[in-house]
């Protein structure tokens, strides 16, 4: 090994290299150049670092929002009611008389006004509401020369719908399945009676006198199904 680099000084005095010594000048040009060459190289890293870290973070946002991160779990309403799961009653306990307010009355899913369905009927329904266990029932009467009918709005935390639904009674002898507006509902000829389940609201519409299955299954289409529940405070009467 030492043989071979004793032959390869001999090439290099003998060559373009002859007479050439690496002096303390030519030592102090190369430190500087490469300590140029590692202050320019330096700021590059730290831009790399820093454009992958806004990328990662820019990341992490989009698979946030399409839900591809860790997340709590979310009840899946189908584009329909937004279940709150809050007590709907607030502090009130169970069968209490409920004051009717512009609050209640903006947040029912029945319709107030169905003059045009039956115009013999008075101008206003009597109201009325209660609390339950969970929720709060509202009570609409109309009233006409030829016509009464009575429809009752309950709204209730979702699991309580659902069990209510698996464990429900017929409404009459001669029940049978319908859809209204894409939920379950059912119809009793005998009883002039429908109910229909949402996911928080069960709604019963019950002809009392005078009322046929066509104006039963007008007032069910007119019923608002999709409104979403909203929390309201229920005042004590």
């Amino acid at each position: 090994m030492n043989h071979k680099l004793e032959d390869l000084r001999t090439i290099m005095e003998n060559g373009v290299y002859k007479g050439q010594t690496f002096s303390e000048e030519s030592q102090k040009k190369v430190r500087n150049r490469i300590q140029k060459q590692k202050m320019f190289f330096l700021p590059k890293i730290l831009t790399i670092a820093v454009a992958l870290g806004f990328f990662g973070l820019g990341i992490f946002y989009i698979f946030q929002e399409i839900g591809l991160t860790k997340q709590e779990p979310f009840q899946s309403t189908e584009g329909k009611n937004i279940p709150i799961s809050a007590d709907l009653n607030g502090e009130l306990s169970a069968d209490v008389p409920i004051a009717i307010n512009d609050e209640l009355l903006v947040s029912l899913s029945l319709p107030l006004e169905i003059q045009n369905v039956a115009p013999s009927f008075i101008e206003q329904p009597q109201i009325s509401g209660r609390t339950t266990t969970d929720g709060y029932s509202v009570f609409l009467t109309y009233s006409g020369d030829d016509y009464e009918i009575e429809m009752i709005e309950n709204v209730d935390l979702p699991e309580n719908i659902n069990q209510h639904k698996q464990t429900r009674t017929k409404i009459g002898p001669d029940e049978e399945p319908i859809r209204i507006n894409g939920y379950d509902a059912y119809y009793s000829d005998k009883q002039k009676k429908i109910q229909v389940y949402a996911i928080e609201k069960i709604f019963t519409l019950h002809g009392l006198h005078g009322v046929e299955k066509d104006h039963l299954l007008t007032l069910a289409l007119m019923i608002d199904l999709n409104k979403p529940v909203q929390k309201i405070k229920l005042i004590e009467k």
